[in-house]
């Protein structure tokens, strides 16, 4: 037995290095996260509200307030004045105090939970946004630097025109294809600037840092296991013991309430009549208490199942996307290692033939095409790799 437990431990430890190690060497990365951990408003609210959690746990205490009476008047003799004067209390039994601060103690954890589910949540959202403008910034690069390609190919075609060696339609196709490049630029910016005000909104910040958006992270040996570790799992059981410890107080509804009092009577202007009160509160009529525990314990099983249907969406997700993972990488390796440089010799052979007149401007066109089609899917996939990885670290990490 203990050494299956430590087959476990150590699989889940060596789970758990195995993901930290994603993201660890992006510094700019973990800046936004920390930004976001101590300034993103929805955050700071849910930390506002575990602390007012944790502050309502002694109310468990809370008593009804003592009666304190006094009565003056011919209360024995109508020619002697006498007084009344009682102090009572109700109480409930002591396990009914225990199971109050129980509840309200998983409560306060359950707040506590929620916090980390929105940190959990807004890491995610932080690494698509950063992967959505890594991307943006590496087509806007990409397209820079076909940019300059073509303009040097456009003053070979100027010069060749103006040597009357080329007529003029080869130089206003480059121009034409500089435009529709530069083109691609202004959406890219403006499409740059709306994810920056998405990540500006959840880091509540008016601006942000310089950032050069490197390569966002790696992965190495992923498991397609969920973890207990993670918030959500952890939040579908701490429901499950809110039902459980909220059971138990409705249960303790059918208990007997306590009386306790003394009083003291003066007879006749004597102040030595003291009497001492000892009562119960009996349930009689439970029909009600017996509809709040029956409710009570359809909550437990509610939130049991709701439990199980959790952790078999988020196997079938992990599994997915663990399943997409690898096609994503596929297809990237296919790029890389077949169709981006048999596009890259393709073109550059194709170019040269072009500037001496061999080839025709579409022969160029349609392989210029072809190339710089690649050289986005390549950035595309890299993309969708990232937020898978993401996806995948937000399902199984174990931080």
């Amino acid at each position: 037995m203990k050494i299956r437990i430590f087959k476990i431990a150590l699989f889940c430890l060596t789970l758990s290095l195995s993901f930290r190690g994603l993201f660890a060497q992006n510094s700019e990365l973990n800046q936004l996260i920390q930004v976001a951990n101590s300034q993103n408003r929805d955050l700071q609210i849910a930390y506002k509200n575990t602390e007012m959690h944790k502050a309502q746990i002694n109310t468990a205490y809370d008593m009804p307030k003592t009666p304190v009476e006094l009565q003056v008047g011919n209360i024995q003799n109508p020619f002697v004045r006498d007084y009344t004067l009682g102090v009572s209390q109700s109480f409930e039994l002591p396990s009914v105090y225990k199971n109050k601060k129980q509840y309200l103690t998983s409560l306060g954890q359950t707040a506590e939970v929620q916090t980390e589910v929105l940190k959990r949540q807004l890491k995610l959202e932080i690494r698509m946004l950063y992967s959505a403008l890594s991307s943006v910034n590496s087509k806007t690069e990409l397209i820079n630097q076909e940019l300059e390609k073509l303009k040097d190919l456009s003053r070979v075609y100027q010069h060749k025109f103006e040597q009357g060696e080329a007529d003029q339609s080869d130089f206003l196709n480059i121009r034409l294809k500089e435009n529709e490049l530069a083109r691609s630029l202004s959406v890219y910016e403006m499409e740059k600037k709306n994810l920056e005000m998405q990540l500006m909104q959840v880091l509540n910040q008016t601006s942000l840092p310089v950032l050069t958006y490197t390569a966002p992270w790696t992965y190495d040996g992923l498991k397609n296991t969920m973890l207990p570790g993670n918030p959500v799992k952890k939040l579908n059981n701490s429901l499950i013991d809110n039902a459980l410890k909220e059971e138990l107080t409705i249960k303790d509804h059918k208990k007997p309430t306590l009386n306790a009092g003394v009083y003291n009577q003066s007879m006749l202007g004597s102040l030595r009549q003291f009497v001492g009160v000892v009562g119960v509160e009996i349930p009689i009529f439970v029909k009600a208490y017996n509809a709040r525990q029956q409710s009570a314990k359809l909550r437990v099983e509610m939130a049991e199942q709701q439990r199980d249907k959790f952790d078999f969406q988020m196997q079938t997700e992990l599994n997915a996307l663990q399943n997409q993972l690898e096609i994503i990488e596929k297809q990237l390796n296919s790029i890389r290692n077949s169709s981006l440089p048999d596009a890259e010799k393709s073109l550059s052979i194709l170019l040269n033939k072009y500037k001496e007149g061999q080839t025709e401007y579409t022969d160029w066109y349609i392989v210029f095409g072809q190339y710089l089609g690649y050289k986005n899917n390549l950035i595309d996939l890299e993309k969708e790799k990232n937020i898978t990885v993401s996806k995948i670290y937000y399902i199984s990490e174990n931080e």
